[in-house]
């Protein structure tokens, strides 16, 4: 009776010594598939992505996967492009290739760590992490920046220190199957959720060098402001905290004001350089107060190692900065016990 009020029947099929079996229709609608990344994709609505891939193929495949979640997304054919766009209207999260190490893109990628996107540039806090030698610690004063899913050729491919200074929320492997792609744009946009990676970073980069001593007192100066998101990422990664000046005139009013460590000093900087800032500090202290000196510089020219350490530098780390060879010298400083002049 039930069967036939909805629009069915119902019968019976018997076979002796088999027992029986009852049948039964009815009619009903199809349901509505609604498929989950649908229903999550709604969230992604008012987002704009940026892909930074320079393989047209890639870029397309994308484009049209975002595009089937509903969410903007842009993908710059060129280094000068990704830069003016991101310079002109910035991004909510970028998908990044990991093999984009050239010349032409490094403006952009350089822009990815010094501005707090999605916000446009000409909206950013202009302090940004320089102490003005008053001994600010950059890790407190760096806003968040946008995330980044990084898209890599081969499980264990290790991180540049450019992509190390980035906010990367999520690693995949190309070609990138659309659900982990998806579960990663939704882990960045989604703070109660961990971290989506197929495998994950590399912390065995950092871990395999031990903790960093937190209590030593690390002054980095570096005039350029990419420098100086890059260096105090890795130093943050590998544990240190680190204050910033920009030039050798700051760099020595925030030693007046504070006993470091070591210095971690850049050569080549407006109003003083490396080399005189030094000499002025290994003139101006008392032995108590003297910091060890780092040289860190692109300097490749014969003989620039010694002429660092006849300034009075003890140590000598080459740009692009090799995270063993920061290590090796950060450990070879000795934590004292710091008593900030009044």
């Amino acid at each position: 009776r039930l069967s036939e009020l909805m629009g069915g029947r119902m019968w019976v099929e018997s076979e002796t010594g088999n027992g029986s079996s009852f049948h039964f229709t009815i009619l009903a609608k199809i349901a509505e598939q609604v498929s989950p990344m649908t229903v999550f994709a709604d969230n992604l609505a008012d987002k704009r992505i940026v892909v930074l891939d320079d393989n047209a193929m890639t870029r397309a495949v994308l484009v049209q996967q975002s595009a089937r979640w509903g969410v903007k997304t842009v993908s710059p054919a060129s280094g000068e492009e990704a830069y003016a766009m991101l310079q002109a209207k910035g991004a909510d999260l970028i998908i990044l290739d990991g093999n984009l190490t050239s010349e032409e893109w490094k403006p952009a990628l350089d822009l990815l760590c010094i501005e707090n996107l999605p916000h446009p540039p000409a909206e950013a806090p202009k302090s940004d992490t320089r102490s003005m030698g008053t001994g600010a610690s950059g890790s407190q004063t760096r806003q968040s920046a946008s995330p980044v899913i990084l898209l890599q050729s081969m499980p264990g491919a290790g991180l540049t220190p450019t992509q190390m200074a980035l906010n990367i929320t999520s690693i995949l492997y190309k070609p990138a199957k659309q659900s982990l792609l998806f579960n990663a744009i939704m882990g960045a946009f989604d703070t109660t959720r961990s971290t989506q990676l197929e495998t994950p970073v590399k912390r065995s980069q950092f871990d395999r060098f031990g903790p960093g001593d937190a209590t030593l007192g690390v002054l980095l100066v570096e005039d350029n402001l990419i420098n100086q998101k890059v260096a105090l990422r890795l130093l943050e990664r590998l544990g240190y905290q680190a204050d910033v000046a920009s030039n050798g005139m700051e760099a020595i009013r925030a030693i007046e004001q504070k006993r470091y460590d070591v210095v971690l000093m850049d050569a080549h900087m407006p109003e003083m350089d490396g080399l005189e800032a030094t000499r002025q500090i290994r003139r101006r202290f008392p032995p108590d107060h003297q910091p060890r000196i780092v040289a860190m510089t692109a300097d490749a020219l014969a003989g620039y190692r010694e002429k660092c350490l006849a300034a009075g530098m003890d140590d000598f780390v080459a740009k692009p900065v090799r995270i063993e060879e920061l290590v090796t010298a950060l450990k070879r400083a000795q934590p004292t016990f710091h008593i900030d002049d009044e």
